[in-house]
């Protein structure tokens, strides 16, 4: 059984905005963080979560505009993962050996120590195929098990695993499911008790994903900085090679939102560089490349993620978030992001304000942004701001409930000068 259950509060406030054109194709919108994000999961194409580096962000919007949910801070490899069953409830994984849970879209989160159940664990992967069966993988050393529950998690019983490090878990039902990470690819036909091994893999898997019993396909590392995915029609017992991406980083992650419809994720330092994404739409027997995305950085994808064949996410490094509203099929090779030419501080509102006002203001770039508060006289007051933004549209709210009524100076700093903007306190 579960102990140290505890509620957190309420949801920390708006994190930030970027403001874009409508654009057939895949584009890339502001993230909350720039921190990685490890996962992402919608429920539709407007309520959704990530997470990462910082914990677990929330939105009702599409991505527009970002609550964070859950502060935490998670350092690689072990960054936080996410179980989606609606748009009410969500499960994911915590520090340590902790699970979180929430049961009204991310208001408050539960959280679940599973150290009563297995002692020193730390949690590797999570999936639900419903709200009440659900599995985590947890390795440990020389050995791994993997939990499960049949009751939502009220209670988690602690089942054996085949010698391995496995990282990846994939269930179709309540009894059908795969595991994989390094050498091997094994099957459970009831629900994690018993294991069999049904092919190998050349090195590493990188990802996994099966829709029925049947049909499945796997990411894994080749030779000489390569990646194959490959496809299985009868369980995992034969796999056929439907791609072969040379010159690839080994993290490429795929998603079928059907058995014909499908994308993959590889980085290729071949010709085109960038992360390719590539669709299918007869089950992998061709792929075509509908969008590249190279920023001046590198940057590895973590999750790939559809709520329907129109609506599609990618999270990953630097806190990158790629979408598709179409499904990526009508993608050019732009970014036609709406993004200021210069740094630009809007007048904060309400003006006059009691209490609490918004400050909004736009970068064209990425840069360090600083932003205080004076007095008439010019005396300091509260720095609001000290922190590195992306491009964009964002926003951050002043207290002044601690001040007097009277005239105040906000400023705004950043690595292409400074602006200096008026408010009124009106009590």
């Amino acid at each position: 059984m579960l102990h140290k259950l505890r509620t957190i509060g309420c949801a920390i406030g708006l994190n930030l905005v970027v403001v874009f054109n409508s654009q057939a194709g895949w584009a890339a919108y502001q993230s909350p963080t720039l921190q990685t994000l490890s996962d992402v999961y919608f429920a539709d194409s407007l309520d959704g979560w990530v997470c990462g580096a910082e914990g677990i962000f929330s939105t009702t919007d599409g991505g527009m505009t970002w609550v964070h949910q859950y502060n935490a801070q998670y350092s690689w490899p072990y960054y936080p993962r996410i179980a989606g069953i609606s748009r009410r409830e969500c499960w994911a994984t915590g520090r340590g050996d902790t699970l979180l849970h929430t049961t009204d879209g991310g208001a408050s989160w539960t959280e679940q120590s599973l150290v009563a159940v297995l002692d020193s664990m730390v949690l590797q992967e999570i999936c639900f195929v419903d709200s009440l069966h659900g599995w985590v993988l947890s390795p440990r050393a020389n050995h791994e098990y993997i939990l499960r529950t049949v009751d939502g998690g009220t209670s988690w019983q602690v089942l054996g695993l085949p010698q391995g490090f496995f990282t990846l878990c994939s269930f179709v039902d309540s009894l059908d499911g795969w595991i994989s990470g390094y050498d091997f690819v094994f099957r459970t036909t009831n629900g994690g008790y018993d294991w069999e091994e049904v092919s190998a893999v050349y090195n590493r898997a990188t990802d996994l994903q099966f829709l029925t019993d049947s049909i499945g396909w796997i990411t894994e590392d080749g030779p000489v900085l390569s990646t194959a995915l490959r496809k299985t029609s009868d369980g995992g017992l034969n796999w056929s090679i439907q791609f072969w991406f040379p010159l690839s980083d080994l993290t490429t992650r795929l998603f079928f939102i059907d058995a014909l419809r499908g994308w993959v994720v590889p980085f290729s330092w071949g010709d085109p560089v960038g992360a390719q994404i590539r669709h299918t739409s007869d089950g992998g027997s061709t792929w075509d490349l509908q969008f590249v995305y190279n920023p001046p950085f590198y940057f590895r994808p973590w999750r790939v993620f559809f709520s329907d064949p129109r609506h599609g996410w990618i999270v990953g490094e630097q806190g990158i978030v790629l979408k598709t509203i179409d499904g990526g099929v009508a993608s050019v090779f732009d970014q036609d992001i709406q993004i200021p030419k210069q740094a630009t501080l809007r007048q904060n509102y309400p003006n006059p304000f009691n209490a609490t006002t918004t400050i909004e203001f736009n970068l064209s770039e990425p840069t360090l942004v600083t932003i205080k508060t004076f007095d008439l006289l010019g005396r300091y007051i509260a720095t609001l701001m000290e922190d590195k933004r992306w491009r964009g549209t964002h926003r951050v709210t002043w207290d002044a409930s601690a001040l007097a009524s009277g005239v105040y100076f906000i400023l705004l700093s950043t690595s292409q000068g400074t602006q200096l903007m008026k408010a009124v306190l009106m009590r």
